[in-house]
């Protein structure tokens, strides 16, 4: 007979061991630091970009339109973390400046926060 604790052993087995196998793909100094991403017209993070807007817009009943990505940062922890700034104009007014942390995992995402930054 199998100890009831083994399902729990393994997961959280792999849920220490994922992280480490991602360190060391990586090299240990990207896992929990931020890094710079240069290209900021990547597709998938103009998808994430926009992903933030929209995503803010349903929860705020706001009209913003994503506009362009001011700078880009991700963190590999147990999943991808995007620090993202972003221009988006509300509907005829001037353009503003946002900060949004989105979750990037491979099968969904979801939006941390999404906020104006004070210039």
């Amino acid at each position: 007979m199998v100890p009831k604790t083994v399902p729990l052993l393994i997961f959280v087995t792999a849920a220490v061991a994922l992280p480490a196998a991602a360190a060391a793909a990586l090299g240990e100094k990207r896992v929990g630091r931020w890094e710079e991403i240069r290209d900021l017209e990547l597709p998938t993070l103009m998808e994430k970009a926009n992903f933030a807007v929209n995503t803010y817009n349903k929860k705020k009943k706001a009209h913003l339109k994503f506009e362009r990505i001011l700078r880009a940062r991700f963190m590999i922890m147990a999943e991808e973390l995007l620090l993202l700034d972003i221009a988006a104009r509300d509907d005829g007014e001037v353009s503003r400046k946002y900060k949004a942390l989105v979750h990037n995992m491979p099968s969904s995402c979801w939006l941390e926060f999404f906020r104006k930054i004070n210039e």
